[in-house]
């Protein structure tokens, strides 16, 4: 056998191998939108670069027809390449998003570490929010903003986001449609001062054949980026994230006036350098000095 036969040979199992992991990296551990959004395509680089390349690459530098130590040697090669496979595969498994979690107005991936060891669900804790992955949860929070203050000013201290308080995960489902609504963004209102960022939303309506009113527009916090994601309200089924930033809490509703910002309505500019009765302040009459004597 020749070495670049060897090589070839080696490079057909390996991508045997890859593309089975693809399968389940694409349509299981990184369904879309989370493989654009968490790490589906820096998984498969790194099953790649040791699937593809490290094994095969090996071969064709090692590999010499007659030599002594040549089963021992492509031993050595395999044992490498499925040690590092396993590796590399475990951490794509691990680092995964078993759910999507609902809190502060925004989606958040949660990987399986995390609801595990900072979430503190068990396996038969996961098991009770189905079986389709991954999955959806939303954090049951107080309605009395007193008591959401409070719940949050406990998070802050704690170093426990509200997104990983296990204790508080409910079921997302067709129940909070209307509260999801209310947290939905008014896409037209928002991209109306953004043009490249509405074209972007305008083309996804179009390919979609369908108008705003048919999704919910909601953030989405993502290990890469943040986005904001299109879900269809009939079956909360995420349908694609658009590569738009979200917007902040100040972008929605702030008392803040921003520099340069027109004055509200009713509201009077008032010319600069005059002093209005309100502003002008009060002196004091001070006693004529009366020099003259009877």
């Amino acid at each position: 056998m020749t070495k670049l036969k060897a090589f070839f040979i080696h490079l057909g199992i390996s991508a045997s191998i890859f593309f089975v992991i693809l399968y389940f990296i694409v349509f299981h551990w990184y369904p879309q939108p989370f493989f654009t959004t968490d790490g589906g395509w820096q998984g498969i680089r790194i099953i790649a670069g040791v699937d593809m390349v490290l094994g095969p690459l090996l071969t064709l530098i090692i590999f010499k027809p007659g030599k002594p130590s040549l089963k021992f040697d492509m031993s050595v090669i395999a044992l490498i390449q499925t040690a590092a496979l396993i590796s590399g595969t475990w951490i794509v498994f691990n680092e995964r998003p078993l759910a999507v979690v609902f809190a502060d107005n925004k989606f958040r991936p949660v990987p399986y570490y995390q609801i595990i060891e900072d979430a503190g669900l068990s396996a038969d804790d996961i098991e009770k929010f189905g079986d389709h992955y991954p999955l959806k949860i939303v954090v049951d929070l107080p309605k009395d903003e007193q008591k959401l203050e409070a719940v949050r000013r406990k998070a802050f201290h704690e170093f426990r986001p509200l997104y990983l308080q296990g204790e508080r995960y409910k079921k997302l489902d067709l129940s909070y449609v209307d509260y999801l609504r209310s947290k939905s963004v008014n896409m037209e209102e928002y991209l109306k001062d953004k043009p490249d960022d509405m074209k972007i939303y305008r083309d996804f309506l179009r390919q979609q054949g369908k108008k705003a009113e048919d999704f919910l527009f909601l953030p989405l916090h993502s290990r890469y980026a943040d986005f904001i994601v299109a879900m269809d309200p009939t079956t909360l089924k995420f349908i694609k994230a658009l590569l738009i930033k979200p917007p902040t809490k100040l972008d929605l509703n702030s008392p803040i006036k921003l520099p340069g910002a027109k004055p509200a309505d009713g509201e009077a500019d008032k010319p600069a350098g005059k002093e209005t009765p309100a502003q002008k302040p009060r002196r004091q009459a001070t006693p004529k000095n009366n020099t003259s004597q009877a």
